[in-house]
């Protein structure tokens, strides 16, 4: 079977985490394109954080028993933050990227959050744009919670250049992506 029908969107397994940080590593391969190597490079998950998320807040997408692509999603005060989304290049354009993030926001919403937010490249096609396709706007910094300026102050000092990056917002509210 071919198309995005082969594929599945589902709760992650404690036995599919160990292979998250190479689906990470893949995916992060495209920052190459638009000259951020050190992203390629750098540092992934550790799978002991994946497994802490299994069962609330690790969507994986598989096709057969394959996992090609995962949504790692947190608390984040009253709301859930979308830490990490990936999807293997190989698997890419089939609608997977869209089919993990609606799996957050569904979690979210069944959780009683009353948004998804996450931090991302403004003008990355795949980063900014993308979320902008699914419902997600750009958060004025006035309007970032404690805890987003946290983690925010940890992005800096991970090296991401808060002048090329922003803070959405999608509030779980009625949406149809379009």
């Amino acid at each position: 079977m071919r198309g995005p029908a082969a594929y599945a969107v589902r709760p992650a397994r404690p036995s599919e985490v160990d292979r998250l940080p190479e689906i990470e590593r893949r995916a992060a391969r495209r920052f190459t394109e638009i000259g951020l190597d050190f992203l390629a490079d750098g540092a992934v998950t550790d799978p002991a954080v994946f497994r802490r998320a299994c069962g609330r807040g690790l969507w994986v997408a598989v096709r057969g028993v394959e996992v090609v692509g995962f949504a790692l999603s947190r608390p984040l005060g009253d709301d859930v933050h979308l830490q990490e989304m990936d999807v293997v290049p190989e698997h890419g354009r089939r609608g997977l990227g869209r089919r993990l993030v609606e799996a957050v926001c569904a979690g979210a919403r069944d959780a009683g959050a009353r948004r998804v937010t996450l931090t991302t490249f403004r003008d990355v096609p795949w980063n900014g744009p993308f979320y902008a396709r699914l419902g997600f706007r750009e958060i004025d910094p006035g309007q970032h919670s404690a805890e987003l300026r946290e983690l925010i102050a940890r992005e800096l000092e991970a090296g991401l250049v808060p002048d090329v990056r922003c803070v959405m917002e999608r509030p779980l509210g009625a949406f149809a992506p379009s």
